[in-house]
């Protein structure tokens, strides 16, 4: 790997920086895990029988340990399969993930582009507009109307997309003189397998050249043909979308990015994102439309409509099906401070329940184990995507000994259907239940009770 690409790898986004509520939050916790520890601790060494004692929390530890791969696979199951808009703040990054395991928060629609109305201040005395927005008085017009330090020459981040790409728009809202003028201007950045999902431009004819990298782009046209024109564009090709026609762009190297840049032919193009439009308008289409438009069961509208409009928690976990390597660039507080939170809540809680009523040393350790692993479950699942050269001292030595889930074992959850290897501690218990297919017997007994459909069907 080249030097540039190491230090790219090492830049860390803000959004993926711990915040000091995300280190309070994981200080807290391991606080209550440590001191839940020492509360075992002192029991054994106050018991009469050491010896036994320290076996009993031991066996219990290895109960806690065991019982936290399974509690991890029954919450990752159910994010990935069932989550929707009410589900609590964390999965957003899970989904995202089986696309691009690199970045674990990317499984996210590109966003509608809606055009405010322009903020150009204006003589109370002249108020003419055209296309809504406010024309200047000719004699407050300067320079700085027509020109924008934009940076185009610039990459741009395209980790936050769960589709994988960011588009930068040049238009009459960034560059005031181009009011009226009927042009404007885009640098899409593609990541590896990123794509500018279906969408139109309702006032505007596209042509596109690509600077870097290929794409495969198309449109189709109006009813009653729908006919594609698909073609592959290598660096230098130039390619045009009519006006109001529903097209795409897509990166097909799984290694290297794009860039393209586009003008368009209105000051304010528009854009309506297919997916966004149909699947996660507000308030909802009735699934009844919808199934029928498409021909398929209300049980797969209701399943579109509920991960297109996704809750915090699940857009994490989708993302990450597309980027999974992005939680590998989460700092450890971002990264942990949820579980965290709870465990510092809830096991100080436990602990003083269980000494109220005298219970042994081993009663203690097992929520202290299960909920020490449970926490660091999330760290274990990025350390099962990151590259062997960065992991931590000794990290890769107790992944090949099975303590903690490996990268090759992880490996087949992100490979489709995504349906098996959802455990993140050990993955001890992925073998058996992956093999007699016990969690597949629950998503047909869902199904046939509901009519829900799991993701991996």
């Amino acid at each position: 790997m080249s030097a540039a690409a190491s230090d790219a790898d090492d830049v860390v986004p803000d959004e993926l920086r711990s915040t000091w509520t995300h280190c309070a939050w994981t200080l807290a916790g391991s606080v209550a895990i440590v001191m839940s520890l020492v509360t075992t601790a002192g029991l054994v060494s106050a018991s009469d029988s050491v010896a036994t004692d320290s076996l009993a929390v031991a066996l219990a530890a290895f109960a806690g340990y065991s019982l936290a791969d399974i509690i991890t696979r029954v919450y990752h199951w159910s994010i990935d399969n069932y989550g929707d808009t009410s589900t609590p703040a964390q999965i957003v990054a899970f989904h995202d993930h089986h696309v691009h395991p690199s970045t674990i928060t990317r499984l996210e629609l590109s966003l509608l582009l809606i055009l405010a109305p322009s903020r150009t201040s204006v003589s109370l005395t002249y108020t003419p507009q055209v296309n809504g927005f406010v024309c200047k008085d000719p004699m407050a017009v300067n320079v700085d109307d027509f020109f924008k330090a934009a940076e185009l020459d610039k990459p741009r981040d395209t980790m936050k997309s769960k589709v994988g790409s960011n588009v930068t728009l040049i238009n009459v809202m960034q560059l005031p003189g181009l009011n009226t003028l009927g042009i404007s201007l885009a640098r899409i950045d593609y990541a590896p397998l990123g794509q500018n999902p279906p969408h139109t431009h309702p006032r505007a004819t596209e042509i596109l050249t690509v600077l870097e990298g290929t794409l495969y782009v198309g449109f189709v046209t109006s009813n009653t043909d729908n006919k594609l024109f698909a073609k592959v564009l290598n660096k230098g090709d130039v390619f045009v979308f009519p006006q109001g026609l529903i097209h795409f762009q897509f990166n097909p190297n799984h290694d290297k990015p794009a860039v393209a840049i586009a003008a368009l032919s209105s000051q304010n193009p528009g854009a309506i994102t297919i997916a966004n439009a149909v699947f996660g308008s507000k308030p909802q289409i009735s699934d009844d439309v919808l199934a029928k438009a498409f021909q398929v069961q209300k049980g797969t509208i209701d399943w579109l409509q509920a991960h297109t409009s996704l809750g915090a928690q699940i857009v994490a976990f989708h993302d990450h099906h597309i980027h999974p390597s992005t939680i590998t660039r989460l700092e450890p507080c971002n990264n942990l401070h949820v579980v965290a939170g709870v465990v510092a809540v809830a096991l100080p809680v436990a602990d003083a329940a269980l000494s109220a009523d005298g219970f042994p040393a081993a009663a203690h350790a097992f929520p202290c184990a299960l909920a020490a692993c449970v926490t660091l479950s999330v760290q274990f699942h990025a350390w099962a995507h990151e590259r062997p050269s960065r992991l931590p001292p000794g990290v890769g030595a107790l992944q090949a000994a099975g303590v903690l889930v490996s990268q090759s074992q992880h490996a087949g959850h992100h490979r489709p259907p995504y349906d098996s290897n959802y455990c993140t501690v050990s993955g001890m218990w992925n073998k058996v239940l992956d093999r007699y297919k016990v969690f597949a017997a629950v998503e047909k007994a869902i199904y046939l009770g509901t009519g829900v459909q799991p993701w991996a069907f």
